[in-house]
């Protein structure tokens, strides 16, 4: 598992979400192996690792035995929401049970992937997961540095010409920017709107003048 050290206390949030995910897309770990990865108190990664399972983003896919066999077994945590590995042993008490509790963060990280599922826009993804235009950005932005997401495509848009990229899970290339459309092409898509506008009014007020003049 390749090491994606952060300071020590500080905070996970969205951006240390995805880091744990990517690496689990790469390599399955257990949370001891997790806590080495990314610097983070075992505690902490238990925690999030419990949330991430309630929230059916990763599953538990196999069982290790621990170094010492009086501990038992270790879950080795894989990405996505699969089926459970039942644990090795009767244990003493339930095991594998997905968490009551779940942190809003988690629930809106859940919203993220689900929705990158497809490609989706910025705008798409901040009415799916509840979250700001600022947090959606530096999510995506350090997704696709850890190669967690990419751009799939560009859609078209009103306004200042750029197109809107669409986002989705994937490691692959990203397409380049189109080139913005000018103001001219603008005005002149705007102009031949009203214009079509203007004449399915007209279209329609003669057809109603018909109708009335019949009746």
């Amino acid at each position: 598992m390749s090491q994606h050290r952060r300071k020590i206390g500080a905070r996970l949030g969205l951006v240390g979400y995805a880091s744990i995910l990517r690496e689990l897309q790469k390599t399955p770990a257990t949370i001891a192996q997790v806590v080495e990865a990314h610097c983070i108190a075992e505690n902490t990664a238990g925690f999030v690792l419990r949330k991430m399972h309630a929230v059916r983003l990763i599953h538990i896919g196999a069982w290790r035995q621990r170094e010492a066999r009086s501990k038992g077994f270790a879950a080795v945590w894989h990405f996505g929401a699969g089926v459970d590995a039942p644990y090795p042993e009767a244990p003493l008490l339930k095991v594998g049970k997905r968490a009551n509790y779940i942190a809003c963060s988690m629930v809106a990280l859940a919203e993220l992937m689900r929705t990158l599922e497809v490609p989706s826009t910025k705008a798409e993804l901040m009415e799916r997961s509840g979250l700001n235009e600022e947090t959606i950005r530096v999510f995506l932005n350090h997704a696709r540095r850890i190669h967690l997401v990419r751009i799939a495509d560009w859609q078209p848009t009103e306004g200042d010409g750029y197109q809107a990229a669409l986002w989705q899970l994937g490691a692959g290339p990203s397409p380049a920017r189109p080139k913005a459309v000018s103001r001219r092409e603008i005005d002149r898509h705007h102009s031949a709107k009203r214009s079509l506008a203007r004449k399915a009014m007209s279209l329609h007020r003669a057809v109603l003048g018909v109708a009335m003049e019949a009746a």
